[in-house]
């Protein structure tokens, strides 16, 4: 449960919100009072601590403060400033003290109806990857993509796709490129191509991704659009990035302390909550997110020591997302999750698949075939 706070003064959200934990206890949850007495100065100071869970053991809550700042070089980038890409990227600091981007309104409001070169232009590009065994789920995934957002091009990601498969792709009319030909190059270290499960392609596939296109949302080829992507767009043109949690509700139980240890962190005093989701995120270049969590990110991924350290295993941790994780929660990071926009079932989404619904996002694991079905609609 969250529960948003504002300026007294003001009334504008002030930023933070409380995270309560749902328990079968009757355990105390906090007043505004003691939130407001025992928080670290997210506001004001800058850095966006969560209440010391180890202090309050008896109450399964926490304050978490995101895209905090003072100034406006709180919000600096860090990427060539020969990149013209970086005057399309400025962030100030907002009345509310948060980092939001400067007079750059999203580029993706169309009409359906409506489609040509006048208007309906977008620069927003989604990146996606598959196997031969997630094809299946990859063309559902474009087609739904072609039908809510025909004005996004499509990066797919070869894991290990037949050429037959490959072929096909490319000549999928939203699909602009199709990485990685021969499969995971092998310019990389032996346990990026060799241990697929581990994940550490994938931070290094958005890295490169982003590095081209500039502006990307990631999706799993097992998921599929519901909804125009406007939303998510907006929150990604307006904050840098756009991210969710999912999967669990506290990332400790699978994430494994070799990875804490290189990030210089202690597991036993840091302070998350559940994991960001590793199907579902996006991120602008250059930003301060691009700089502090997918550079970090994918210099994780090529050091085995970090992606996968010794011990480590799927019952104890979750590779690429505990690192997207443990970067989200850093004190000067904070990235605010917009799950509301995830669906985990098809309950979660409206019955019919040509009508929009509010969780645009639903990770159906190549249970529909909705939109790639010629029986039903024609798109690719």
């Amino acid at each position: 449960v969250q529960q948003t706070f504002t300026h007294s003064n003001t009334g504008t959200p002030s930023g933070c919100v409380v995270v309560y934990r749902r328990t079968s206890s009757e355990l105390p949850q906090p007043s505004n009072e003691e939130w407001s007495r025992h928080r670290l100065g997210a506001i004001v100071k800058r850095r966006a601590v969560p209440i010391p869970i180890q202090e309050y053991k008896e109450q399964r809550w926490a304050v978490l403060c995101y895209d905090p700042c003072d100034s406006e070089s709180d919000c600096y980038v860090t990427a060539n400033p020969d990149d013209r890409a970086v005057a399309k990227a400025k962030f100030i600091c907002s009345q509310n003290r948060t980092c939001v981007r400067k007079n750059t309104p999203s580029r993706s409001n169309y009409d359906l109806d409506q489609e040509g070169d006048e208007g309906n232009v977008t620069d927003l590009f989604v990146l996606t990857y598959a196997n031969s065994g997630y094809f299946k789920g990859l063309k559902e995934l474009t087609a739904s993509l072609l039908y809510w957002a025909p004005h996004v091009k499509v990066v797919i990601y070869n894991l290990g796709l037949h050429h037959s498969q490959i072929a096909q792709a490319k000549s999928w009319t939203n699909v602009i490129e199709v990485a990685w030909r021969n499969g995971i190059p092998a310019t990389f270290p032996q346990h990026v191509r060799d241990s697929p499960k581990k994940y550490a392609w994938k931070p290094v596939a958005i890295y490169e991704t982003l590095l081209k296109y500039k502006k990307v949302l990631v999706f799993d080829a097992g998921s599929v659009i519901r909804g125009p992507l406007d939303p998510l767009e907006k929150i990604l043109e307006n904050t840098g990035n756009f991210l969710v949690w999912g999967q669990d509700a506290d990332m400790m139980h699978k994430a494994h302390e070799g990875m804490f240890s290189w990030f210089n962190y202690t597991k036993e005093t840091f302070i998350g909550g559940p994991h960001y989701s590793g199907n579902t995120q996006g991120f602008l270049y250059p930003s301060t997110y691009f700089d502090k969590i997918v550079v970090p990110m994918r210099k994780c991924a090529l050091d085995p020591i970090c992606i996968s350290p010794p011990e480590s295993g799927l019952a104890n941790h979750r590779y690429d997302q505990t690192a997207l994780s443990i970067l989200s929660y850093g004190v000067d990071v904070m990235a605010q999750p917009h799950t509301e926009y995830l669906a985990a079932g098809r309950k979660q989404v409206n019955s019919d698949p040509f009508k929009p619904s509010f969780k645009v996002v639903w990770t159906a694991r190549q249970s529909s075939n909705e939109y790639s079905n010629p029986n039903l609609i024609s798109t690719i």
